[in-house]
Parts: structure tokens; sequence; C-alpha cells
């Protein structure tokens, strides 16, 4: 319940703080003395754009607050702020909070029905929130947009990869055709180097061959070759070190020696003395020379940039294979989002169904008490045919979305013998206004403590109807608070409060007042509103019938 709502330099309202009760408010006033301002200061804290005009005149910021009492009598403060700036602030509890948040929380306190509501009644695509509101289906309803977003998602990854997929497809010829080029000599990763150094070696196998000889026979085979030296230095040494304990350590040293002499002997043999020419192998490594440089030059430049390439065809194979894999993953996915989805817009589609009835005869009824007795409501369904929708009802495919497999529009008569038609083309101002309250009533109360603020509810109805939309406006107060703005004496006598707006000067410059009304202030003001300006005894005494008569 909204108990408080204090307003700062918004518009008119210099320091306006206007303390509410449970029940039934009305808020009056003269045209343009600012009413409408409370809404807008509401709204503003329940998180709708509002103009830096905004701002009262030389001042800085704009504060808009509100006080409620929730479902389990915790006590709740939202306040906004407005800067000349733009940038706005947000407070929960005295705690900042993004805009967002703050909305969030304003929806579960309170509810403003204005010419937005009017106009959202007269949109087709908005009807199916009143109805899956009256039925319960909005917690299934985010389902199934989550289902719908789940699925889009899905459908834009699918068509990502099948575009790779096409991609590759026009590249596999040329794939195919320089793997196979390559894979066809099959260079391993350091050939290049070793085929080099081998044709290096087999045409100086001449010159390899003498200078290894020479080599081998100064380090083991000539008569004085380092290892005869070493050995006979060997044997000196054995004997010296005999002498002197310290040079007998240098033995183990020249053995070392003489095995890497030797060892040095044996592989310059092997390489240089061990190896026939053959011409043909010679030939052989040219034309794998040749082959190879053919390849580098057709791929990379390099020998490196060429075995990249062979690398990345191959990871081309490799991903699209994968791609295959995602795909299937992907579409197995879908498939099974698009099951429990239809599966849920199935169960949707039985719930609203029956739903829709009975709102219709819910509607009806309340219309009757409204003053339109012969009304005729009705929710009529409509599906978008689709011979390749994803849902099927009555029998035919149809498209399926996040709202389900169906959309509904509201038809309605006022006369009897007239067969309902969209409201924009049947609905009067004065039928609109009573249609809209007539669905309000059927709606669910989200808490006992919930606000309902109505704005000019009561356009185009007048005299016997204005009593009947008065009384089903207190009739709603009993299980949640209603704050109406209107300008019908008849509405006014039936509130529990009242409030009178009045706009007057101060310091200069002009203000609105929010001055709470009792007894024979409460009479003049609905006397002012019965004729029109200056209060006569005839209006003074009509203003009294109509207040007993709530009463009573």
């Amino acid at each position: 319940m909204l108990t408080r709502i204090a307003a700062k330099n918004f518009a008119l309202l210099r320091d306006t703080d206007v303390s509410l009760k449970a029940g039934f408010t009305v808020i009056t006033g003269e045209t343009g003395s600012g009413k409408s301002l409370l809404v807008l200061a509401l709204s503003f804290l329940g998180g709708e754009k509002v103009s830096t005009e905004i701002i009262r005149d030389g001042e800085t910021k704009a504060i808009v607050e509100g006080e409620f009492i929730s479902a389990v009598g915790d006590p709740i403060i939202l306040r906004r702020e407005l800067f000349a700036s733009g940038r706005t602030r947000a407070f929960y509890n005295d705690s900042p909070v993004s805009v967002k948040s703050l909305a969030e929380a304003a929806s579960s306190l309170f509810d403003i029905t204005s010419q937005r509501a009017f106009s959202h009644l007269l949109e087709p695509d908005r009807h199916l929130d009143f109805l899956d509101l009256y039925s319960g289906l909005l917690p299934a309803r985010k389902t199934m947009e989550d289902y719908e977003r789940d699925y889009l998602k899905l459908k834009r990854q699918i068509a990502g990869l099948l575009r790779k997929k096409e991609e590759f497809r026009q590249r596999r010829e040329i794939i195919d055709f320089q793997l196979e080029q390559i894979n066809e000599i099959d260079p391993q990763i350091s050939e290049e180097e070793e085929l080099n150094s081998e044709i290096r070696r087999l045409e100086n196998f001449e010159e390899l061959h003498g200078d290894g000889q020479q080599i081998v026979n100064s380090l083991v085979r000539d008569t004085q070759s380092v290892d005869v030296r070493l050995q006979d230095s060997g044997n000196l040494l054995q004997r010296v070190g005999e002498l002197d304990s310290t040079l007998a350590e240098l033995i183990e040293d020249l053995d070392s020696a003489k095995a890497i002499v030797r060892e040095i002997a044996s592989r310059v043999e092997e390489r240089c003395l061990r190896v026939n020419y053959e011409a043909h192998l010679l030939e052989e490594l040219r034309e794998r020379q040749h082959a190879i440089a053919g390849l580098v030059r057709k791929f990379g430049g390099t020998y490196t940039a060429m075995l990249e390439k062979r690398d990345s065809l191959r990871a081309e194979l490799t991903s699209d294979e994968k791609t295959d894999i995602e795909l299937e993953t992907l579409e197995s996915q879908s498939e099974r989002i698009v099951t429990d989805w239809a599966l849920l817009a199935k169960r949707v589609s039985k719930t609203r169904t029956s739903a829709a009835q009975r709102l219709q005869r819910s509607v009806e009824r309340s219309m009757a008490k409204l003053g339109v007795n012969k009304a005729v409501f009705e929710a009529r369904f409509r599906i978008n045919e689709d011979l390749k929708g994803l849902f099927e009802r009555e029998g035919k495919r149809c498209t399926l979305s996040g709202r389900g497999g169906e959309d509904v529009e509201f038809m309605f008569s006022a006369n009897p013998g007239m067969e309902p038609r969209p409201l924009v083309n049947v609905a009067s101002g004065g039928e609109l206004s009573r249609l809209l309250l007539a669905i309000k009533e059927s709606l669910p109360v989200s808490s006992s403590e919930a606000t309902t603020i109505f704005d000019e509810i009561d356009s185009g109805v007048s005299g016997k109807v204005a009593h009947l939309v008065g009384n089903k406006l207190k009739s709603l107060s009993r299980d949640r608070q209603m704050v109406a703005i209107t300008h019908l004496p008849q509405i006014a006598a039936i509130a529990n409060h009242h409030f009178k707006v009045h706009k007057h000067p101060h310091k200069g410059k002009i203000e609105t007042s929010f001055i709470a009304l009792e007894d024979q202030a409460k009479v003049e003001e609905i006397a002012t509103m019965i004729s029109g300006g200056e209060i006569t005894d005839a209006a003074l005494e009509q203003a009294r019938h109509l207040i007993e008569g709530a009463e009573s």
C-alpha cells in the first residue's frame, strides 16, 4: 500500500508531501491545476523517463519519494532523483540501486492505469498480455520466450556453420589438390637441411675421402699418430706419477683424451671412408631437392611456410569434420527445444482457451454492473498458418513464438444483436473506460496491499453511469488501495478520502498543493464540481445528497 508520496522541485510540485490511507481516494481540481502531476511523479518513480524540463525553474534537481507497506507489513521507501544534466539516481530503502531494479520493485507495489492503458486496450498485440495475466500464464510465457531466444540463437549458430561448410565445399577441390601435391612428395620436418647436407657430401665425395684418410691416419694409423704419442706420453706419465703422486692424477685425463681422439677417428672413417660413391643416389637426392624446392615456391616461399601450409590444409579437413559433429549437436539441441516448446505451447493453448471463456463471462458480468447490460465480450483466437510451422493447432500447422502458438484479440459489442467487433471500431470513450475497469476487476491482485492509480478512468461517462463506475472503484478498494483522479462529483462523493489540487503563487512562482478535504470542505468541493464554478445552495444540497447516498 502507498502510504506517502513526496515530490520536490518536480514541475509545479515545489515541496509536496501527501499521506495516503487504505480504501478509495480521489483527487480533484480545476483543469490545469496539476492533478495528473502526481501520476507523472509516480511514473517517474516507477522507472519512466521524463524530460529535464520537469525540474522546477531555478533548481538543479527534482526528487520523488514514495513510502509503501509491503504485503508482509515491511516498510519500503523508493526514491529517484533527476539532475539538470539528465543523470538520475535511484534508491531502495536509502541504498543505491539501478533504475531497472527500482522499476521492478515499483511494479510489485503499484500500478498506474492512464490514457496509455486505454491505448494498450485498443492494441490487439497487448490483449494476450491481459489474458495471460488473468490465467496465471506469465511464468509459462517467460519460459516460451526463453525457448524462442535459445532456439533463434541455435538457428543462427547452425546457419553460421552451414555457411562455413558451404565455403569449405567451394574450397574442397583446391584443398584436396594442394594436399595431394604436398603429400605426394611427403616432405619431413627437418628434411631440407638433411637433404642439402647429404647432397653436399656426395658432390664432394673424393675430397671428403682424401681429407678423411689424412685425418684418420694422423689421429690413429701413422707411426707418429696422435694416438701413438698419447700412448707414449701415458707411459712416461705413469713413471713420473710413481715419483710425484699429484701427477698420477693426470693419467685419467690422458686416457680420456685418447678415447676422444679414437672416437673422432672412428666417426670420420665412418662418414668419409666407408661410403661408396653411387651416382644414381646423388641424382635421386637432387631430384627430390628439386621437387621440394617446387613445393616451397608454390606454397609460401620458405620450407617452414610450406610445411605450415600443409598443416593448415590438413586442419581445414579436420575442422570440417568437427563442424559436422558440432552441427549434429546443435541440431539435436534445437530439436529438443522445439519439442519442449511445442509441448508447453500446447498446454498453454488449452489453458488459454478455458481462461478466455471465464474472462468473457467475468467481464460481461462486470459490464452489466457498470450499466452495459447486454454487452458481449469475446476473446477471439487467431493463428498464423505456416506449412513449415513448428506448432499444430486445430489441425493446422502454424508459427510458434515466445507468445505461444496463437494470438488473441478482444471483440466487443455494447448492443444486442450486433456481432462483436474489434474494440477500436465499436467501443466509445465511456464504454472503453468501463471495459478497462471490468478487465481490471477480473485480473488477479498481486497482493492484498497492491495500489492502483486511475488517471481519468471516468472519461466519457456521466450521470448514472458515473455513479456505477464510482461504486465499482469503491468495491475494488476492499482488497486493494484505489486512487483515482476524477472530474465527476458522483465518483468523488463515493470515495473514502478526498484531496483537492490547488494551484497558487509562491514567491513569484506558481506551485501546486494537495489539500485533504473533510466534512464541509468536501461538500463544497463537490458542489463546485456540480455547478462548474460558483457554489450555489442547490449545488450544496446536491453534494450532500450524493455523499449521503454513498454512505448509506
